[in-house]
């Protein structure tokens, strides 16, 4: 208390004057906090002590304040957040060197972090892109775009032929069970549509 009063902090309008044993609480936690683990705290300060020395700095200047100024705190972290945002050059360069479907996600996540906007908005995509191609599984087999696709030209032309190269097709697939299974199901309804019926 007696602290407070020596900073002119005792009795001021706001928190100080409302709750002033909250606030005396809060101002012994950050400097306990300050003694004990400045090296996580990494020089931040809490809102609280934060609010005090920017009403305080203004009272030392003169300074009026029109509008609600941003407490500096958020300005220390809009600040980090430039610093720490990504160059368009090493976001290329994490894709390039994506290897697998973990460090592609990293390379997104850093991508995302560089908030691109214009020509080196394309150039993140254009380099996401190539990773992904580069990464896909090599295409050794039938998918299941081309199965729909022949079905359709079977339905199209009404051969029986496309329709049952199409359900040869479906063994092949390397996909989701339930998928080939749909596709199966859709080459077999086609099938049994357009085989005359024996009276």
């Amino acid at each position: 208390m007696e602290d407070a009063r020596q900073a002119k902090l005792w009795g001021k309008e706001g928190p100080w004057s409302t709750y002033p044993y909250r606030q005396m609480a809060w101002r012994a936690f950050w400097f306990a906090a300050r003694d004990g683990a400045a090296h996580v705290l990494k020089g931040m300060a809490g809102v609280e002590e934060l609010r005090d020395y920017e009403s305080r700095e203004r009272e030392v200047t003169g300074e009026v304040v029109q509008q609600p100024e941003t407490p500096k705190a958020s300005r220390s972290a809009d600040v980090a957040a430039q610093l720490k945002k990504p160059k368009i050059d090493e976001v290329v360069a994490a894709f390039a060197q994506a290897s697998d479907e973990a460090t592609l996600k990293s390379a997104i996540e850093l991508a995302a972090k560089g908030g691109f906007e214009g020509e080196d908005k394309k150039r993140a995509n254009a380099a996401y892109r190539e990773a992904t191609k580069r990464l896909a599984p090599p295409s050794d087999g039938p998918t299941p775009q081309d199965v729909r696709s022949l079905l359709t030209k079977a339905r199209d032309n009404q051969s029986v032929e496309d329709a049952q190269t199409a359900l040869s097709m479906v063994a092949g697939l390397k996909c989701d069970p339930e998928i080939a299974a749909a596709l199966k199901g859709d080459c077999e309804a086609i099938i049994a549509s357009l085989t005359p019926k024996a009276e």
